[in-house]
């Protein structure tokens, strides 16, 4: 047993002794059995209990079970309740439900969860005979678990995703079974997702019974899984999960939306021929008709795009500079011409000067700048290809942020 045990069970020893003798001696409440010893727990609470510098493990604690035991039973009751409360403490911690507090994991066990016939207004839980589950009776706690679920949700509206996930998980922890459920497992996702944390919404959602969710939480969810692995740049996983909203007609809203985010994943994997197609199934009657046909055409323009030939480039700098004019940056390319040239200068003048040893020096500079000058072609080649890929891409526009 530990210390604090010990210690505790010491002060409810020796006030039991002395309860004997004054048990309901006075029936004003000045000074009751009730009011010696709840008194003295709590000097115990405040005194003695922070001094030690540790905490249990089980809520309440040993010191609060005790308390609330000594406040409403009789001493004789309350003694033996805490004492076995403190043999317990601590040990088989799998027989006890889990609760998430503020920094660790706790293990309930309220004063009325064994098998206590009081129901008074103070007992929160009580066994179900039928099943072994937890009921939860009341109007009050109902509302709590409305509660807990608006709360996350306007977290998550006002973009305080952290947080928004944290009181899903613990709506999710206290009522296992509770109706917002599927919305809360879909509220984490996205919070991820928007929280840049793709892999994890991911996770999240590969773990849910999709099975079990109507139409519309199927259709968010792949929706947030889509993007994340549109943002992961796994643009065949993305249109995977996108097109499993093609099936759902109900909402038309959510099913056309994920029509554009397919076409787009096709068009950032350059299948300029599959985007078209799936671009041309949205509907005249659809308000996203419009862009639809704005898309399809940027797709048949994609192949008029200037890309360069990095190769090319390359080539061409065997002239130092022209392989940079050649990819757009006219600056880099006098730069280029003018450093390149200074070199070969200086390399030609110190060997004219039967100066080898500078020479020699100045043509390693010489070469060196020079080879730059053909790498940096091929590289500015590429990164103008990119930057020309990206300023077309940016040219799709949904109305909807991705």
């Amino acid at each position: 047993m530990k210390l604090r045990n010990i210690i505790l069970l010491v002060c409810v020893n020796i006030l039991s002794c002395v309860l004997v003798n004054i048990c309901y001696a006075v029936d004003d409440g000045k000074v009751t059995n009730q009011n010696v010893f709840t008194g003295t727990l709590r000097v115990y609470q405040k005194v003695l209990s922070p001094t030690k510098g540790s905490y249990c493990s089980m809520t309440p604690s040993d010191s609060n079970y005790a308390y609330q035991s000594f406040s409403k039973y009789n001493p004789a009751k309350a003694y033996v309740m805490t004492a076995d409360r403190l043999m317990r403490c601590g040990h088989d911690l799998n027989n006890y439900k889990k609760v998430y507090g503020e920094k660790q994991v706790l293990y309930c066990d309220a004063v009325d969860s064994n098998g206590g016939k009081d129901k008074s207004e103070n007992s929160d839980i009580q066994s179900d005979k039928g099943n072994g589950s937890i009921n939860i009776p009341s109007t009050e706690v109902r509302n709590d678990e409305d509660k807990l679920f608006t709360f996350a949700t306007e977290l998550e509206n006002q973009g305080i995703y952290n947080d928004a996930v944290l009181e899903y998980k613990r709506l999710l922890s206290y009522f296992p079974f509770t109706k917002h459920k599927n919305r809360a497992l879909i509220g984490i996702v996205h919070c991820y997702y928007e929280s840049n944390r793709y892999l994890d919404a991911i996770y999240v959602a590969g773990k849910e019974d999709v099975a079990s969710m109507e139409d519309a939480d199927k259709m968010d969810l792949n929706i947030s899984v889509g993007k994340s692995y549109f943002k992961l740049e796994n643009y065949p996983k993305a249109v995977y999960y996108f097109s499993q909203n093609s099936g759902f007609s109900r909402n038309r809203y959510l099913a056309d939306q994920s029509i554009l985010m397919e076409g787009l994943s096709y068009v950032y994997d350059s299948k300029w021929g599959e985007a078209k197609k799936t671009f041309a199934r949205i509907g005249g009657d659809s308000q996203y008709y419009g862009v639809a046909e704005n898309a399809r055409l940027l797709c048949d323009g994609s192949n008029r795009i200037k890309y360069k030939k990095p190769a090319l480039a390359a080539t061409l700098s065997v002239v130092p500079g022209l392989g940079y004019l050649y990819s757009g940056y006219p600056q880099t390319a006098l730069s280029a011409l003018l450093v390149n040239g200074m070199f070969m200068l200086g390399t030609y003048q110190a060997f004219n000067a039967n100066n080898s040893g500078l020479g020699a020096i100045m043509g390693v500079f010489a070469l060196g700048w020079y080879s730059g000058n053909i790498y940096g072609a091929y590289t500015t080649a590429e990164r103008k290809n990119i930057s020309l890929r990206n300023e077309y891409l940016a040219r799709f526009s949904f109305g909807f942020k991705l």
